[in-house]
């Protein structure tokens, strides 16, 4: 039994070891990825070409900006009429990665557009 016992801690060492060997390469290329995305974001920006991924996250938070704010009236009121509201993003997110405030203020614009063209249709009879 006390072979055993030996084997088991032997074994749970190793997978200890393996754990922390893991770790220490995904949290190197974890930054290294960071790098490059960074590299690229810049690139992209400094060339005023078009970023897939940038626009990817524009269109996510602009479709959850007008499906809050066509769900919750009173909210859109709020906005509409002045009234200050915080809004953030989930920092581990691609959206969170990918827009700043600015980006987000440029889309809450949009998206209020668009939800008061919509109030705006319902409004009027149809002939």
């Amino acid at each position: 039994m006390a072979g055993q016992l030996g084997w088991a801690e032997s074994n749970i060492d190793d997978t200890a070891r393996t754990i922390d060997t893991v770790l220490t390469y995904v949290t190197r290329l974890s930054d290294e990825s960071g790098d490059v995305s960074t590299r690229l974001r810049t690139l992209f920006k400094q060339d005023d070409r078009k970023d897939p991924v940038f626009e990817a996250a524009q269109e996510e938070l602009l479709e959850g900006m007008i499906n809050q704010l066509s769900e919750d009236l009173e909210l859109f009121e709020k906005i509409t009429e002045g009234g200050k509201v915080r809004m953030s993003l989930p920092s581990g997110g691609r959206m969170g990665r990918e827009l700043g405030r600015d980006d987000m203020k440029e889309i809450m614009s949009e998206a209020i557009g668009i939800v008061r063209e919509k109030i705006s249709k319902k409004e009027t009879p149809s002939e």
